[in-house]
């Protein structure tokens, strides 16, 4: 998301949300809320999700945790770009801010910045309470750093709970490649739910991983890592050779590609495929419901 002169370019989303100061009577059900918030001009902008029951003083804090100034001292507020009456911060977010076009603003110190509903979804037990998605650009040096700030707002206790879930191989895979970016993932995935797999299918996917190497388990894990997040070959190729280089594992001083990494892992790829959750070239058999659920059980062990 940037533009050509290198500034990240800020979305420009509808106004379709209630009329400003109005907010309902009636609360709506519980949501995951997606906020834009932006400093228009300064090409600095961060991608929310907030559990809509969030008091607006915790949003408070989850603005300052993205923004990599909860740890300095400046006058900051959240207030309607139309009421004068001032907001109450015991209030929940979505009082203020839950359909597309909502709109607050939060002043910290000189700056002004915009909070944009982008969208809602329903959510689950399992479902982050706060999470920034995405974002761009630094704010009074603060650079962005999207592991940190989610390791920020989750909790390093909560992230070790989360981690406790998983597989033990990967919980020391996680810890080497020293990366918190993926612990949202394991908390959505929900890795300690039962699993809806056959007995059969779980017979055969609990031997995997088949390989015995270090390097090729490590790119096990990082290629079931990329396959979770259910995104583009072309991505889940970078999210892959960027785990590996975390990890310090190179071909003659160079990275390793997505095509070196699957095939140290070839054997138990090849096992996925029979199953339908994996294809190497065009798309797997199973549907992404499916194949998550296959990952998921991989993922816990």
């Amino acid at each position: 998301m940037s533009s050509s002169s290198g500034r990240a370019a800020i979305l420009p989303f509808p106004r379709q949300g209630r009329v400003q100061g109005c907010p309902p009577k009636v609360l709506p059900p519980e949501r995951t809320v997606v906020l834009q918030v932006c400093l228009r001009g300064e090409g600095v902008y961060r991608i929310l999700g907030v559990k809509s029951s969030l008091s607006l003083a915790e949003l408070g804090e989850v603005l300052a945790i993205a923004l990599g100034v909860d740890e300095v001292s400046a006058p900051h507020t959240l207030r309607d770009p139309v009421s004068p009456q001032p907001l109450c911060p015991q209030h929940p977010v979505s009082q203020q801010l839950f359909y597309p076009g909502d709109r607050l603003l939060y002043q910290w110190g000189l700056w002004c910045f915009e909070l944009n509903v982008v969208d809602s979804h329903p959510r689950d037990t399992a479902t982050p309470e706060r999470l920034c998605i995405g974002g761009a650009g630094e704010f009074i040096g603060r650079n962005f750093n999207l592991a940190h700030i989610n390791s920020r707002l989750s909790g390093e206790s909560h992230s070790a709970k989360v981690l406790a879930t998983a597989h033990p191989d990967l919980q020391d895979w996680v810890i080497r490649a020293g990366s918190a970016n993926f612990i949202p993932l394991l908390q959505a995935l929900d890795l300690s739910r039962p699993t809806t797999l056959s007995t059969r299918t779980q017979r055969a996917l609990e031997l995997l991983p088949l390989e015995t190497s270090a390097l090729s388990r490590d790119s096990w894990w990082a290629t079931l890592i990329s396959l979770s997040c259910l995104c583009g070959r072309r991505e889940q190729a970078r999210i892959t050779e960027e785990l590996m280089d975390s990890l310090g594992w190179s071909s003659g001083g160079a990275p390793l590609c997505a095509e070196d990494i699957a095939h140290q892992c070839r054997d138990s790829l090849a096992v996925l495929y029979q199953l339908g959750a994996y294809c190497p070239a065009g798309e797997a058999r199973l549907s992404p419901v499916e194949r998550l659920e296959i990952y998921r059980f991989l993922l816990a062990g």
